[in-house]
C-alpha cells in the first residue's frame, strides 16, 4: 500500500449516511468505471465483502436456470467458479487446463455451437500467474452469442483491460490487488445488456447480495447496507495517484517496469519458480516449529 494511502485512515472520515460520503462515492466510481473501460453511468457496485463473494453474487444474480455456463478452469479461481457454479445448481461445463497449460483456440473448439450462453474466466489465473488471451475470448463469445464474464482481481490496472473494446459483460475486481487498499472491498461492473439481464431475473433467494438493491441506490452514492468506509476513503486516494501519475497507461507502464525488473534479477540469480516455492516451503516450515515451540513453552 502507497504512504499517502495508509494515511487516509489518520485524517478522519464522515458518517457513510451523509451527501459528503455520497459525492465521494458517486466521484469515484466514476473514476473507477473509466479506468475499467465502462462508460455507462451507475453500472457499477461495491461491496462489503471479498472478491469470492462477488463471485458467489455474480452466479446468484446472472445465472439463471435456463444458462449453460463455460468457464476456463486453470487454477485455483477458475476452480472456485465451478464449486459456485456447482453449489448453487447451475448447469455448467468447464476446459479443464493442467498446471501453466497455455490456452489456445483449441481448447475452445470443441464447445462451440453447444447453445453455451455466458463464459465465465478468472483472467489472470492467480495460482499460475498465466494471463489468458482476452481478444481470442472476447471472439469466441461474439461467435457463440454468449455473455463474456471476467474476474479481473489479478489483471486490473496490471494488464491491459477495457471492457467496451474487449465486450466484456461482467468484470469483478477487488479492492487488495491492483487498487493497492486494504481488503474488504469488491466491485462489480456491469455492461448495458447484464444490467438488463439482472432487471429480468426472478426474486433470488439471497438478500444481502441482491444486485438490483445495489443498482437502485448507486446513483444516489449509497449502498443498501453498511459499506466499508475507510476503504472508500483509500480508494479515492489512489484514484487521485494514478491521476497525478499520468493516468492508467502510465500505471501499467510502471507495473511492467517493476515486472520486467524482478524478472531479470531473478534470472540473473538463477531463481525459478521452483526456487521460490522451496524458499516459501522453508519459510513455512520455520513458522510451524516456532508456533510449536511457542505452544510447548507456553510463550
Amino acid at each position: 500500500m502507497y504512504q499517502s494511502t495508509k494515511e487516509v485512515r489518520l485524517n478522519g472520515f464522515v458518517h457513510f449516511r451523509t451527501d459528503e460520503f455520497s459525492e465521494i462515492v458517486k466521484n469515484s466510481l466514476s473514476r473507477l468505471s473509466k479506468l475499467l473501460g465502462n462508460s455507462k453511468p451507475n453500472s457499477l457496485i461495491y461491496l462489503a465483502a471479498s472478491g469470492t463473494a462477488a463471485m458467489e453474487a455474480t452466479v446468484e444474480n446472472c445465472v439463471s436456470e435456463n444458462d449453460k455456463v463455460l468457464v476456463i478452469n486453470g487454477g485455483a479461481f477458475g476452480k472456485r467458479f465451478c464449486e459456485l457454479l456447482n453449489y448453487h445448481n447451475k448447469n455448467y461445463n468447464s476446459v479443464n487446463l493442467n498446471w501453466n497449460e497455455t490456452l489456445t483456440y483449441e481448447h475452445l473448439k470443441p464447445f462451440e455451437n453447444q447453445n453455451y450462453t455466458m463464459l465465465f474466466v478468472n483472467l489472470h489465473e492467480t495460482q499460475t500467474g498465466q494471463l489468458y488471451d482476452v481478444k481470442m475470448l472476447s471472439d469466441f463469445c461474439k461467435k457463440n452469442n454468449m455473455m463474456f464474464v471476467v474476474d479481473a482481481i489479478s489483471t486490473f490496472l496490471a494488464d491491459d483491460y477495457d471492457m467496451e473494446k474487449f465486450e466484456i459483460d461482467l468484470t469483478i475486481i477487488s479492492s487488495q490487488k491492483g487498487l493497492c487498499l486494504s481488503p474488504g472491498m469488491s466491485f462489480v461492473s456491469f455492461s448495458k445488456r447484464m444490467l438488463e439481464k439482472i432487471e429480468n431475473m426472478p426474486l433470488l433467494q439471497t438478500k444481502y447480495f441482491d444486485f438490483k438493491d445495489y443498482l437502485k441506490n448507486i446513483p444516489r452514492g449509497q449502498t443498501p447496507y453498511t459499506p466499508p468506509v475507510l476503504v472508500m476513503y483509500e480508494l479515492e486516494d489512489m484514484l487521485n495517484l494514478i491521476d497525478k501519475e499520468g493516468g492508467k497507461d502510465a500505471r501499467l507502464k510502471a507495473v511492467k517496469a517493476k515486472c520486467d525488473y524482478f524478472r531479470r534479477k531473478a534470472k540473473e540469480n538463477n531463481i525459478g519458480l521452483l526456487s521460490i516455492i522451496h524458499y516459501q516451503m522453508r519459510l513455512l516450515h520455520c513458522i510451524l516449529m516456532m508456533l510449536m515451540l511457542m505452544k510447548l513453552y507456553r510463550f
